[in-house]
């Protein structure tokens, strides 16, 4: 090889990211271990929160399908922004079940929405791109439910 071709080569990504409208890098095309991560997380609260509200007696019925189709939109919104950005619609993985409605199951979602909320705080203090934006609002719907199910489990102390 000589000198010339060495130089073209050298500058091969540039040229590529150029002729690709800037978008080359692998990293862009590939959704982050936190959004899947994120999505799998909603999606064991979204079937938690079914499950609970079968056996839930009528008021906490109510209460727990309203979280649940909450959670569901936020769910959906994700996986959406997964299939426009790899083209390929994520499938979360299975969880445990929960099959019925005790102090116990609820703890587990709310652990569960805690954790994951702190994990976004995180995330949203490291990266104030747009693409986080979703996660924002993920965010914010996980402080609304930790204390919406806080209320629900005080219900069970009184």
């Amino acid at each position: 090889m000589n000198q010339e071709d060495i130089a073209i080569l050298a500058n091969f990504e540039q040229i590529w990211q150029r002729v690709m409208g800037g978008t080359a890098s692998a990293e862009q095309a590939t959704p982050t271990l936190e959004s899947e991560e994120v999505m799998d997380c909603l999606h064991a609260m979204w079937c938690g929160y079914r499950s609970m509200a079968r056996t839930a007696p009528a008021p906490l019925k109510r209460r727990l399908f309203e979280l649940a189709r909450r959670i569901k939109c936020c769910f959906r919104e994700l996986q959406l922004e997964y299939f426009l950005e790899t083209g390929d619609i994520y499938t979360p993985k299975l969880d445990e079940k929960i099959a019925s409605c005790t102090t116990t199951n609820l703890r587990k979602i709310w652990r569960k929405a805690s954790n994951l909320e702190k994990k976004l705080q995180t995330v949203q203090e490291e990266n104030h791109s747009e693409k986080w934006e979703l996660l924002l609002t993920v965010r914010e719907e996980l402080l609304f439910q930790t204390a919406e199910l806080k209320q629900i489990l005080l219900q069970f102390f009184r």
